[in-house]
């Protein structure tokens, strides 16, 4: 999940920094987020969060959720 935010974020000229001032996500939880997807790439936040970052990113909660696999 982490991984296919990444790539959004990047796409839309943002970073870790800019995404958690924007959304009043505390940049560490982000960055622990980033931390979890190394052990678990369906590492995920809560429901809240992961909205306020679609929001932002201009997609659906869903995008995120959506499993990566069958997209390859």
């Amino acid at each position: 999940m982490y991984a296919k935010y990444a790539a959004l974020r990047d796409k839309r000229g943002f970073n870790d920094l800019k995404v958690a001032e924007a959304t009043g996500i505390p940049s560490s939880t982000i960055y622990d987020w980033r931390q979890r997807s190394t052990e678990n790439s369906k590492a995920g936040l809560s429901a809240d969060k992961l909205l306020k970052i679609a929001e932002l990113l201009g997609v659906s909660v869903e995008y995120f959720l959506k499993d990566t696999k069958k997209e390859e």
